[in-house]
């Protein structure tokens, strides 16, 4: 938001893709202040890109990768660099995303779900290996998760 007039406004723009931050939740349970926070944050911003004309695409997060978190930390090779997070956050994400997609469909806005396919796609994929993962260090998609994340774009933003 302190941001906003030199990153967004400034540039006049007609499309404004908005992205739920894997951050914003802070990697803990579902913590109501947190949230409060973020729907006040994140109504702010919608509410300054229709003052300039610019329409919003909403995008919820992607998947946080718990099972693949877990084995990280076991990981000796990782020397204690990786901190615990929530065995729920991934649910979390999912309740923040749900959130955005509603506020979408009542200002009209577009929305992109990347958390849905990314968490399909790894559920199917485990189920004949548990090791799948489309997010190695559990937060950002390597390649194979950005294809995911880019069909999902197309997908949920092509009419049809």
């Amino acid at each position: 938001l302190q941001r906003f007039e030199r990153d967004i406004a400034a540039y006049k723009p007609k499309y404004v893709t908005i992205l739920l931050g894997m951050n914003d939740g802070t990697y803990v349970d579902f913590d109501r202040e947190i949230f409060d926070k973020y729907e006040q944050d994140m109504t702010e911003i919608l509410d300054r890109l229709k003052q300039i004309e610019a329409t919003a695409i909403v995008i919820t997060p992607t998947m946080f990768d718990h099972v693949n978190h877990l084995a990280r930390m076991e990981d000796p090779s990782y020397g204690g660099r990786v901190r615990e997070r929530s065995p729920y956050y991934n649910a979390v994400l999912a309740f923040y995303g749900s959130w955005l997609r509603e506020v979408a469909f009542q200002r009209g806005l577009g929305f992109v779900n990347m958390w849905g396919p990314l968490n399909d796609i790894t559920l199917v994929q485990r189920k004949t290996d548990p090791t799948f993962t489309l997010i190695p260090d559990s937060i950002h998609p390597a390649e194979n998760g950005q294809a995911v994340m880019a069909v999902a774009i197309l997908n949920d933003l092509t009419p049809e």
